[in-house]
Order: structure tokens, then sequence, then C-alpha cells
């Protein structure tokens, strides 16, 4: 196979930063048209491939940037979104349990605590019934 045959054969997700070297200079056009970064043409000097790696390196350093800033803001999408818990953990006489959030008949305020009624059985908490507003 050549250059531009494994270039067809990888699925345009897993495409990896690719710099042609080659002493044939007929395929430099067709090299950028499939995105290559750069084309080194043998023979070639160390300073011309010391700027294609600093080039490339600074590319991948960008594409990892915008990875990053993109995971960022997804997840500061998805922090603003509206939450619905299902359950809350709450440690009560010395023991640490799971609650069903639509088993909470009704909660009490008591000073700087918070007591979770669910139907026999109540959950005193170290919170205090503060307004999200």
């Amino acid at each position: 196979m050549d250059g531009f045959t494994v270039l067809q054969s990888v699925p345009p997700e897993c495409m990896p930063l690719v710099i042609f070297v080659t002493a044939y200079d007929q395929y430099a056009l067709r090299a950028f048209e499939v995105h290559a970064l750069d084309y080194l043409l043998k023979p070639f000097d160390i300073d011309r491939f010391s700027k294609t790696l600093e080039h490339a390196k600074a590319h991948i350093n960008q594409q990892r940037g915008s990875y990053l800033n993109q995971g960022i803001l997804n997840l500061l999408e998805e922090l603003k979104k509206p939450k619905n818990f299902e359950r809350l953990v709450v440690k009560s006489a010395g023991r640490v349990s799971f609650l069903k959030t639509d088993e909470i008949d009704w909660i009490e305020a008591e000073g700087n605590y918070v007591r979770l009624h669910l139907g026999k059985e109540s959950h005193l908490l170290r919170e205090t019934a503060r307004t999200p507003w």
C-alpha cells in the first residue's frame, strides 16, 4: 500500500495527524487534499524537519486544548440542568441509610437541623432548612 491507500482505509474519526515524507514532489498537492499537515521532500535538512515537528506539536496541543475545553463546556452544561434526585444518603443514629426521595412524607425544620419523616421513621440531619433563593 502507498500512503494514500492507507489513509483511505482509516475512518475519519480515527484519522491521525499526517506528514508525508517522500522523494516525489508530484504528490504534494494530493497530500494536502487529504489534509496532510506537512509534506517533507527528501532530502531535507534538520531545520526543515525541526519546523515540521514543532508545527505538529503545536497542532496536537491545540487539538488537546480544544478537546479539554469542550469537555469543560459539556460538564458546565450538565451542571446547569435541573436534577431530580431519586435517593438521599443520610447518616442518622450512627448509621448510613439510602432514602428514596419519593418516600419522604414531610420535612420539619428544627433549628440548625432538619428532620425527614418517612412513614413511621424519621431521620435528623445536621442541615438547615435554607431556601435556594
